[in-house]
């Protein structure tokens, strides 16, 4: 009886293993060029910015079409009083001279798709930054949280200590609530952090299109790699540069067509007509020439012109004013990465202090002349100091980000380099 029970906890055991191991999720590594391939290809934004580009090529490719004839038909059927009646015409209509209308309406739309592929890049360059900024802030938020739980687990020995010495009278009670105070920060803290690093890990899986109930690790910082951008010169042939010229092109194109209303419009027309009743049957095959002259419209044209010329004078102070603040804004992301890379050295010479440090103080706590505390204090302050590395470390890779995006360069955005 004996054996046999021992047999079915064996038997019990292996099949809860490997129930565990059935329903145990595979982990995936993910790297921050897999989550620019995939958000560059599943993001909502970037999927809305290409439909949206889409649209502006058709429109662009239907302007062209209204320099074509037309041909177009009706069918008019009829009961009076006394007979039945029955109309058949076919016309076609063909454009002569409309005053530059046409041509400036096809400048238009080409000049839109224009606007709406190189928001398409913009949107790329936009979500390419988001991921990174977001991928970085996760490994701050991991090192921070991993810091926060070891200094808790170093505040509840030193708290578990002050409570055997205020029980042994050798220290006062305020010192151990003091104590009791400390870990209870601590522990606001943890949590607070905890929420900010799973608000951050969905909010990444959200905008990359990741499979929200799959598991995954993020690799590990990469080393900095210094970029000179010492010199500060302002790229010029960015998407954010060339969407300022093609609004300032569409204001162009408005004008003229505001402008082309002055003009007489001419038409080829030609139209079969049939006109068939009980009492006679009519057929005519018409060709002619069909002029509209503008001659008064109490002042609509001049109106609509003076308009579209103060839209295309508002269309030139924007590009002027928004290359003014994209180079202060270049120029204060350049300032900002040197100071980024400048913390990581400082802060990778203090994790070399530490180490030195905790070195020593292992040495004194092998001899007995540091408590056990003590050298756990040691450790979490050499912790300290690398945290303070990956932080710094993330901040660069967040800020040459930045300086990317503002480059906007098609080579730049899925990869750091």
């Amino acid at each position: 009886m004996r054996r046999f029970s021992v047999n079915m906890l064996g038997v019990l055991g292996l099949f809860w293993i490997a129930v565990s191991e059935a329903n145990a999720q595979e982990v995936t590594l993910l790297t921050v060029d897999k989550c620019l391939e995939s958000a560059l290809k599943l993001n909502a934004s970037v999927q809305i910015s290409k439909l949206k580009a889409d649209q502006a090529q058709y429109r662009e490719a239907g302007s062209a079409g209204a320099m074509f004839p037309t041909l177009s038909s009706s069918l008019y059927e009829a009961v009076s009083t006394d007979q039945p009646v029955t109309a058949i015409n076919v016309k076609a209509t063909q454009p002569l001279f409309l005053g530059g209308e046409l041509i400036a309406r096809k400048h238009k739309m080409e000049a839109q798709h224009g606007i709406a592929s190189t928001a398409t890049e913009l949107t790329r360059v936009d979500v390419a930054y988001t991921v990174k900024r977001t991928f970085y802030e996760i490994k701050k938020a991991e090192a921070e949280v991993k810091l926060l739980e070891e200094e808790l687990i170093h505040a509840k020995r030193v708290r578990e200590a002050n409570e055997k010495l205020v029980g042994e009278n050798y220290q006062t009670q305020s010192a151990l609530l003091e104590r009791i105070a400390q870990v209870a920060q601590i522990e606001k803290a943890l949590v607070e952090k905890e929420q900010s690093l799973s608000y951050l890990t969905q909010y990444l899986q959200q905008i990359t299109g990741l499979d929200s109930h799959s598991s995954y690790v993020l690799e590990d910082i990469r080393e900095v790699q210094p970029t000179d951008f010492s010199s500060g010169d302002v790229p010029e042939n960015t998407p954010f540069f060339h969407s300022l010229d093609l609004h300032i092109a569409e204001a162009e194109q408005d004008l003229k067509i505001a402008k082309s209303s002055y003009w007489p419009k001419a038409y080829l027309v030609s139209q079969y007509r049939r006109e068939k009743d009980s009492f006679y049957e009519k057929n005519a095959l018409e060709a002619g020439v069909l002029v509209k002259f503008n001659i008064w419209d109490f002042g609509i044209t001049s109106n609509e012109i003076n308009t579209k010329h103060a839209e295309l004078e508002e269309q030139k102070l924007v590009k002027e004013s928004g290359i003014q603040m994209y180079k202060l804004e270049f120029q204060k992301a350049v300032e900002v990465l040197s100071a980024e890379l400048k913390a990581v050295l400082i802060s990778k010479q203090a994790v070399a202090a530490a180490e030195e440090e905790f070195k020593n103080m292992k040495v004194k706590h092998m001899q007995g002349d540091i408590s056990d505390l003590a050298m756990h204090e040691a450790e979490i302050q050499m912790l300290r100091a690398k945290t303070e590395v990956t932080k710094a470390s993330c901040d660069y890779w967040i800020g040459k980000a930045e300086v990317i995006r503002l480059i906007g360069g098609p080579k730049s955005v899925m990869k750091d380099e």
